[in-house]
């Protein structure tokens, strides 16, 4: 095997690998096309807010995610959107889905694990 040809092995394997991890990241719900990693949860969206929030809606109604959505509001120049879960079994406690200069993002709020029963 070539040089060039390891290298093209070594990528896709590379590559296979962070899918598969940004699936576990986003707690298997799907993100609008186009979207990428900012840091820890957050992701920049690959669409617009409304179009975000409407997609994350649909991905958790799809699920049969028990969850209360909070309508998108517009604080100081920022739109702003929630979904609260109410199933203390997922693994996130809130998706928030906010515009702020021109950039959509989706954040995951981790559920705060359960403190540890005494002895």
């Amino acid at each position: 095997m070539t040089t060039r040809a390891l290298a093209g092995v070594a990528l896709a394997v590379v590559l296979g690998l962070a899918g598969a991890t940004a699936v576990a990241d986003t707690f298997e719900l799907t993100l609008p096309r186009g979207s990428k990693l900012i840091e820890g949860d957050r992701y920049a969206s690959g669409r617009g807010f409304r179009d975000t929030y409407d997609h994350v809606a649909r991905q958790l109604a799809r699920r049969k995610v028990e969850h209360q959505a909070v309508a998108p509001v517009r604080i100081r120049g920022v739109e702003l959107g929630r979904f609260l879960s109410r199933d203390p079994a997922t693994p996130w406690q809130a998706i928030q889905v906010y515009r702020r200069d021109d950039r959509t993002v989706i954040a995951f709020i981790r559920r705060a694990s359960a403190p540890a029963a005494a002895p």
